[in-house]
């Protein structure tokens, strides 16, 4: 009797502790999205102070580094969601908000990066970062992608059937850019 109460309890206090390391729920979900929108920000203002042409090769580099740390936790953030448990209709409703928060920033990011494409013809050492920054773009759309789908697959069914129509309008806003850099 013992024996099966001290398993037991060492059962109980080994779920809680394995519970408690890698939490998967709407905090970590919107942790992400904050995370997201700052190095979106800071990718942002790269963008937006870059002068463009052949003296421009440490910004266009800074971009490009921004960018890959960006990239690197949406990947993070896609997995964060995939372990995720469902949420509940008030935390689907939060994580549905905070996504539709960073629209306008995703939106403005890439129409900045757009306005500003013939400044990369001659940025890297007076060559063009066109195809780099297309990459990079390809990338981000990807994970992008990757990052939404799984967040939505853990909405409940009435923002489930919503969500797409804010992921395909992100993607339109990636592909024009991504044609843009087209080379």
């Amino acid at each position: 009797m013992k024996t099966a109460k001290i398993i037991t309890t060492l059962a109980f206090i080994a779920t809680s502790v394995a519970a408690s390391i890698i939490p998967r729920d709407a905090t970590t979900i919107l942790n992400d999205i904050n995370t997201i929108k700052t190095q979106l920000q800071k990718v942002h203002d790269d963008v937006q102070a870059f002068p463009g042409g052949p003296g421009s090769t440490l910004q266009a580099l800074g971009i490009k580094a921004d960018s890959d740390t960006l990239d690197k936790t949406l990947q993070q953030s896609a997995k964060d969601a995939a372990a995720s448990s469902s949420l509940s209709d008030s935390d689907s409703a939060t994580v549905a908000n905070a996504v539709t928060g960073l629209q306008s920033l995703i939106y403005s990011t890439l129409d900045l990066l757009v306005s500003k494409q013939p400044g990369f013809q001659n940025a890297i050492l007076g060559q063009s970062a066109d195809s780099i920054v297309q990459s990079t773009l390809i990338s981000l759309r990807s994970d992008t992608a990757d990052f939404a789908g799984n967040v939505t697959n853990k909405l409940t069914p009435t923002l489930k059937r919503l969500a797409p129509l804010i992921s395909s309008d992100i993607d339109f806003h990636y592909v024009r850019a991504i044609q843009a850099f087209s080379t």
